[in-house]
């Protein structure tokens, strides 16, 4: 006797994930939250599917804005971890460094120590001059005189 097989046929159901709704989402955990994008991610899309709506002009500018209010968010965090009454003092200082050397890699122009030597956008030009000629010739003259 021969074995029948039947094979069934399993009819997937393809969701079709909205992900605009999903990238609004992400965004709001970047700037209502502080969490980084790959944070904000998690189980909601794929990287590869973020940086492919980012493509579009409008969620660049969106995403743009939620890095901004996202600073202000972790910049906020260090005024209340240091006001907060812990006792553990080193800890709350490595949370406070960690935050603002967070700030100045993300946006050095307003939370980096680097001072902007610069005059409206331009570079001050101021320029010195060394009269090393005129000063070696005077000590030249003094040793011949002497």
């Amino acid at each position: 006797m021969k074995k029948v097989v039947v094979k069934k046929k399993i009819k997937r159901k393809i969701i079709k994930k909205d992900y605009n709704k999903l990238f609004t989402r992400v965004l709001i955990e970047v700037s209502e939250k502080g969490k980084s994008v790959i944070a904000a991610l998690k189980r909601k899309m794929s990287t590869q599917k973020f940086y492919e709506l980012l493509e579009e002009e409008e969620n660049a500018k969106r995403y743009a804005r939620a890095c901004e209010m996202r600073a202000e968010v972790i910049a906020s965090e260090t005024i209340d971890i240091s006001d907060s009454k812990s006792t553990d003092v080193n800890r709350d200082r490595l949370r406070v460094d960690t935050r603002k050397w967070i700030l100045a890699k993300l946006h050095p122009k307003k939370y980096g120590d680097k001072i902007d030597m610069t005059s409206d956008g331009k570079p001050i030009n101021q320029s010195i001059t060394i009269r090393l000629i005129d000063t070696a010739d005077q000590i030249i003259s003094k040793d011949s005189e002497t």
